[in-house]
């Protein structure tokens, strides 16, 4: 009988072990799940970090190029807006220069006429 109660002791003892043991197994699967989960946690948001500036690289880069386009569009506008104030400048000059000598050609001004001499009393 004694021998049956020190195996029974025995039984009792190496079952609490067993439990302890189980115990400190799911204590340290749930330690290395929580590790695993922080390391993944630190991997998507260093590659979310990644292509957030990827993406805002990117956006500076082709807003960089529209503004580009508009300067070098707003120098043509501007350009062309000096040629069309130019041109409009030699189109008055050249009407004058025109317009001018077949004014004179045309007035009596330039013509002498008895009419538009002094008439003497003598």
């Amino acid at each position: 009988m004694k021998k049956q109660s020190e195996e029974i002791k025995n039984l009792n003892k190496t079952k609490a072990e067993v439990s302890r043991l189980d115990r400190k197994k799911e204590e340290l699967r749930a330690k290395i799940e929580a590790e695993q989960e922080e390391k993944l946690s630190k991997v998507l948001k260093n590659k979310a970090l990644k292509i957030q500036k990827s993406e805002r690289e990117k956006n500076e880069f082709q807003i960089s190029e529209k503004d580009k386009i508009i300067n070098d569009l707003n120098q043509q506008l501007e350009e062309a807006q000096l040629k069309i104030k130019q041109g409009s400048v030699q189109l008055q000059i050249l009407l004058t220069n025109l317009t001018i000598p077949r004014f004179f050609s045309n007035s009596d001004l330039l013509r002498p006429s008895l009419s538009n001499l002094p008439l003497s009393s003598s």
